[in-house]
């Protein structure tokens, strides 16, 4: 299940080239009026029925673009009261990670790292067929969009990867866009560590609080994200390495713990491995702080001493937690 209020853009850039926004309903058991409910929500077919039928009334394949170019933090619901309220970019993106499979469920996102800086890397998480495309380029755009307008910027500084070959309507929002390649081994949002550490505007702790406690009603009634996902973000509300047992995540999910094992094998993964992908993320943002020593981040993240930090980081990412600090410096 989708928010409506995403698509709700999409009306309006109909309208703005005389389209009766009616019409992308017609085959919806949705209203026009509808879609101004920031509560309701639309089935997966429903929402791909509005993005075909918007693109056959306006004859423009690139719309997924300029729907993300519309995208505002608010129409994330409590979830982008949240972000605008976070203390740094990289805050904003740790909540993203951890909240956004209840917002969506057809894109999985995962943190990373290499030589270049921090990726939010996409992954598929639904079949899309022909609408993968629009989806992944609104999508994306719309981080891009989100994280800037947190700053007051129209845009944040970061690149964009897309594993496909660039088609043919980039060169007309080419000029209203970030870096964009295309033909790239993998889908994901390229940010430096300078831009990790930047201020949004009306940071505010108290705001923030609030905001999180109704992400976690939210949360609570939809449910929402692929297992995975799920208990990746139970680990993430617990940083300093302090990560929940499987027992403790089951009972949160309402299962048995062979259950979960067995749930988490389906999707390719395994309950300690995720354990070592949130202390990889965790890493990874500590990383960027050079006020924070290496002696502090091993113990923040539950090892008994540096050489014990330095050997996992090494298995995650193939160098050291100092390489990889200089790299995110000279990046930035």
């Amino acid at each position: 299940m989708l928010p409506v209020s995403y698509l709700r853009p999409l009306c309006e850039i109909v309208a703005e080239r005389g389209i009766e926004p009616r019409r992308l309903v017609e085959r919806t058991r949705l209203t026009v009026a509808q879609l101004d409910q920031p509560q309701l929500r639309m089935r997966a077919d429903e929402a791909a029925a509005m993005l075909r039928r918007a693109m056959e009334l306006t004859g423009d394949a690139g719309l997924g673009i300029e729907l993300g170019l519309r995208m505002q933090p608010t129409l994330h619901g409590c979830l982008g009261y949240a972000l605008l309220s976070c203390a740094s970019i990289g805050a904003a993106l740790e909540l993203m990670l951890r909240f956004a499979p209840m917002r969506q469920p057809f894109v999985g996102l995962r943190l990373a790292q290499d030589s270049e800086g921090i990726q939010l890397q996409l992954q598929d998480l639904k079949a899309l067929g022909p609408l993968r495309g629009f989806w992944y380029e609104s999508v994306m755009i719309s981080l891009a969009r989100v994280f800037g307008l947190l700053l007051g910027e129209p845009l944040v500084d970061c690149e964009l990867w897309f594993d496909g070959p660039e088609p043919a309507h980039h060169a007309a929002y080419r000029g209203r866009l970030p870096r964009v390649r295309y033909g790239m081994p993998r889908m994901q949002l390229r940010l430096s560590a300078a831009t990790l550490a930047r201020r949004p505007l009306m940071a505010d702790p108290v705001a923030l609080r609030l905001a999180l406690e109704n992400c976690e009603r939210e949360r609570a009634m939809v449910g929402g994200g692929c297992v995975r996902q799920r208990v990746l973000a139970q680990m993430l509300e617990r940083p300093g390495g302090n990560y929940p047992r499987a027992e403790s995540v089951a009972a949160r999910l309402c299962v048995s713990v062979r259950t979960l094992k067995r749930h988490l094998a389906e999707a390719g993964t395994s309950f300690r491995q995720l354990v070592e992908e949130a202390r990889r993320a965790e890493a990874l943002g500590l990383l960027t702080r050079p006020e924070i020593g290496m002696q502090e981040i091993s113990e923040r993240l539950g090892y008994q001493d540096p050489a014990s930090f330095t050997r996992a980081f090494q298995r995650w990412s193939g160098q050291t937690p100092s390489q990889a600090r200089q790299q995110l410096r000279a990046r930035a």
